[in-house]
């Protein structure tokens, strides 16, 4: 089954014998090129398919070989933020852009996007009281800078701002 973790059995004498099994905890759903949806452990790897209707609040993954590259952006989104991620889309197979639960587009560069997330985090601390569904996407792309793109065209340079 591949949903078993690690399965231990023990034979306690004269009649029992004790079973242990982990099941491996899903961190996402990748979707395919093919539209096909499958769950991913905390390594990348293809667990089982996913029905596409129940996401169980479950990172939604998307582009080439984003499996791959989940574990490292999964380890820099863990607890340490608020950011409650909805999906994350592998773009050009080198650079993460992902998707707020209230649809906030971040953009994040190619290398040290734990820095700039944790960048990210201390603004929005700042910000708190902002009404976020004004913003189209933050592009955080270059080092040290962060461009916020509104809804109505309007775009606001924040130099090293964070």
């Amino acid at each position: 089954n591949n949903w078993i973790k690690s399965l231990t059995l023990k034979i306690k004498f004269p009649s029992t014998v004790i079973v242990n099994i982990k099941e491996k905890i899903p961190i996402g759903i990748y979707n395919n090129e093919q539209n096909e949806y499958y769950y991913l452990d905390h390594l990348g790897n293809k667990i089982d398919k996913a029905d596409k209707s129940n996401k169980e609040n479950l990172i939604i993954i998307l582009g080439k070989q984003s499996p791959s590259d989940i574990k490292k952006l999964i380890d820099s989104l863990n607890i340490k933020y608020n950011f409650q991620v909805k999906e994350a889309h592998f773009i050009g197979s080198r650079r993460w852009d992902i998707i707020l639960n209230n649809n906030l587009v971040i953009k994040l560069p190619e290398k040290q996007y734990s820095v700039a997330l944790k960048k990210l985090n201390l603004f929005f601390l700042r910000i708190e009281e902002f009404d976020y569904s004004l913003i189209e996407y933050i592009d955080l792309r270059i080092l040290n800078k962060a461009i916020i793109k509104f809804k109505n065209d309007y775009e606001i340079d924040l130099l090293n701002e964070m």
